[in-house]
Order: C-alpha cells, then sequence, then structure tokens
C-alpha cells in the first residue's frame, strides 16, 4: 500500500498526479490547498484514525515554509513506524530547504534540470520518474482536440503566485496584489494581447486587483483558478507568464511560448525560460 502525501500545491500537484496514474493500492492523504486538487482529480481524500495501516511506502511533497504542517506531522509519524518516504522536489530552487525534519529514502525529480541540480545535494538517494502532471495535462489537451494546435490567436494565459508565503498579513496581502498589477501592466505593455486570462495561485484572489485594473485601462480580464485544469486555460491561449514554476514548465514542454514574470537568478540551474520585460 502506498500512501500520497500532499498540503502545498508545488508539491501536490505532482504527488497527486502520480497518485491518479498509479494502480498499486494507495491511500491518500491531502490537507490545506492539495485538498481542492484531490477533489478536481477525483481521487478519495483518507483522512481515517488509523492513517497508517497497511502502508508501506509513503510519496511526498515538500512544504517550503517555516512553519511545520500538518503534512510534516503525518510524515514524522510515518516515519517513527519505519516506513520509507520517497519526496518529490518540485521547481528548481532551494532544494537544501526541502524535507529538513525527515528521513527521505528518495528524492523524486520528473526533469533533466531538476536531476542536475539535485545530484549537488542527495548525489545517491535520487529517482528520475515521469512527470505525471505533465502527462495529464497531455491528455486533456487531447481530449479537447489541441494537442497539436498551439492557437495562433495572441491570448496570453498568466499565472499568479504568492511573492510572499504568508498572505494572511494584511501587508504582505496588499503586496501580492501590487506585484499582480504591475505583471499586468508589463504584460499589456510587452505583448500588447488582445486577451488575458489569469488564473489564480490557491491562495491567491487576484478579484480585486482585476477590477482596479480594467477600471484604469478598460481591458477586459478574464479570470480563472487552480481549480480548474491547467489544460482547460491552455487551450484558449498561445503565450504563458508568470513564475518558473512547474506549470510554466508543462506549457513550455507542450510548445506554448512561455515567458517568466521574475528574473531568473545567476546561479538558475532550471528551464530556460525567457524573462518578461
Amino acid at each position: 500500500m502506498i500512501a500520497f502525501v500532499a498540503q502545498d500545491m508545488g508539491g501536490a500537484n505532482l504527488v497527486l498526479h502520480h497518485a491518479k496514474f498509479t494502480k498499486e493500492n494507495k491511500k491518500i492523504f491531502a490537507f490545506g490547498p492539495a485538498k481542492k486538487l484531490c477533489n478536481l482529480l477525483h481521487l478519495e481524500n483518507y483522512l481515517t484514525v488509523n492513517p497508517m495501516d497497511n502502508c508501506d511506502l509513503v510519496i511526498a511533497g515538500a512544504n517550503f515554509q517555516n512553519s511545520i504542517k500538518t503534512s510534516d506531522l503525518l510524515l514524522k509519524d510515518f516515519e517513527s513506524k519505519g516506513v520509507k518516504i520517497n519526496g518529490y522536489l518540485d521547481g528548481w530552487e532551494f532544494y537544501q530547504k526541502r524535507f529538513t525534519n525527515i528521513i527521505v529514502h528518495n528524492y523524486l525529480v520528473t526533469d533533466e534540470y531538476a536531476l542536475r541540480l539535485a545530484e549537488l545535494y542527495y548525489p545517491s538517494k535520487i529517482k528520475l520518474i515521469e512527470n505525471f502532471y505533465l502527462n495529464q495535462v497531455r491528455l486533456d489537451l487531447n481530449k479537447l482536440g489541441l494537442m497539436n494546435l498551439v492557437t495562433v490567436r495572441n491570448y496570453v494565459l498568466y499565472l499568479t503566485q504568492p511573492n510572499i508565503l504568508n498572505i494572511r498579513n494584511k501587508f504582505n496581502f496588499l503586496h501580492n496584489q501590487d506585484c499582480i498589477c504591475e505583471d499586468l501592466w508589463r504584460i499589456f505593455t510587452a505583448i500588447n494581447p488582445d486577451h488575458v486570462i489569469v488564473r489564480d495561485h490557491s491562495r491567491l484572489d487576484s478579484s480585486e486587483c482585476i477590477k482596479n485594473f480594467e477600471l484604469i485601462t478598460n481591458n477586459e480580464i478574464e479570470k480563472s483558478s487552480a481549480s480548474v485544469p491547467l489544460a482547460h486555460d491552455l487551450s484558449k491561449c498561445s503565450i504563458v507568464c508568470g513564475p518558473p514554476n512547474q506549470a510554466l514548465y508543462i506549457a513550455q514542454q507542450l510548445g506554448y511560448k512561455t515567458l517568466s514574470t521574475k528574473r531568473l537568478p545567476d546561479e538558475w540551474m532550471g528551464p530556460n525560460f525567457m524573462v518578461l520585460n
């Protein structure tokens, strides 16, 4: 029995899509933002009294924050029972800060960039596996009849992401809203799109920002969210802008023009994204 454990969306997209594709017996433990993704993928979320019964392997996503989260506590419980934990490394930064309090048996990566970076920190504990998230988006686009056709319309999909993760703080909330407005200005200035879709991160709501931007610029903006399949939003666009994360990488792999809204650091070892001016 495999236990899949997820909470933050970065790791959850990899963990829960892996769970969807696996044919082995499994239990899924999704917390926080990952619960919505669990529902979207039609996976049953097992939050039982004795969740560790019969589980001999855990596949988990990392939580990149200083606070201890519910999924971290569950992983410690599995660890105390001697269950092996395989941990996904999502993204291409800060690997040394992942799973800091957990003994990981193998680190799972899904692309050559992550593999090279992980080898710097965990040279003997890395497994390169399929990107099940990418596989699912490709399947969804196939169902829409769009796998071999990226529309030529000048439509932009903008992926939001918190610049400051503690969004409950009012200052941080306002800072994130300012960053969204700044990115929208850059998109309209650099690309002059015919249409923009804003796909919100699970921890963000850009509604007020979009409303103010529309009033100032007379540009109509379509709003979407992480509760909608990524392929649904990709099917409407030819250009994807956003932070250098897994969703932007998937769009790049599927042939979309991709632009990072963040400057890539000098030591960047991830995919070669062009940067939005």
